[in-house]
């Protein structure tokens, strides 16, 4: 079966489950039409990590632009970036427009790859609870960082980002209103299992928020 084929199969599953939930969502789901699945990007763990963290509550072109920033300052310092976070004085990082509690948590990473706390072949083979109390467990990594490396570096097909607000105001906009006020996100999301991590990518289609 090739890529396409997989993503319409996946999109007339998808519009199944979403008839069963409401006409709204349905309707929201086939406008976005199918969706494909993100591929595992061409960077270390940690490095995607660093990135994700970069990228939290800002817009998709100013993440863009401050990652591309801080991956000049590496260049320029003859680093890598996951080397050139993992420094103690973090000012070089801070100039690049990191925030404080990101520079930590950037070097927080780069220190728990160095140590070994980031195995990549044994983290894909846990499920996305086990391995987001391993992420999670570095500072400055929380819940809706571990559901962004589940969905977009590992690959796992069964991910709600609960956390993220793009997804949730999509879903409670495209269903209509007895429905949104008798079930939470995650509950509707459950509904798409074990596709949520699709129904999270159709919600960021159609809030035009892919990140």
């Amino acid at each position: 079966m090739t890529a396409v084929d997989s993503s319409k199969k996946l999109h007339t599953h998808i519009c199944r489950v979403a008839s069963g939930v409401c006409s709204g969502l349905s309707s929201t789901i086939a406008d976005v039409g199918p969706v494909a699945v993100p591929k595992k990007p061409r960077i270390g763990l940690a490095t995607y990590l660093c990135r994700v963290v970069v990228g939290q509550q800002l817009s998709v072109a100013a993440a863009k632009t401050i990652w591309g920033r801080t991956e000049a300052a590496a260049k320029q310092a003859g680093l890598k970036p996951i080397d050139f976070f993992a420094r103690d004085d973090l000012s070089a990082v801070r100039a690049c427009g990191v925030s404080n509690s990101k520079a930590r948590a950037l070097r927080e990473i780069a220190n728990a790859a160095a140590t070994g706390r980031l195995p990549t072949r044994t983290l894909a083979k846990l499920d996305h609870e086990a391995r987001s109390e391993r992420l999670t467990d570095i500072w400055g990594v929380g819940q809706w960082t571990a559901d962004m490396t589940s969905m977009f570096f590992f690959g796992d097909l069964d991910v709600w980002p609960s956390g993220d607000s793009s997804v949730n105001r999509a879903l409670q906009g495209a269903v209509k209103a007895r429905v949104a006020k008798k079930y939470t996100g995650e509950e509707i999301a459950a509904r798409f299992s074990p596709y949520r991590t699709v129904l999270a990518l159709y919600m960021y289609q159609a809030a035009d928020a892919v990140p």
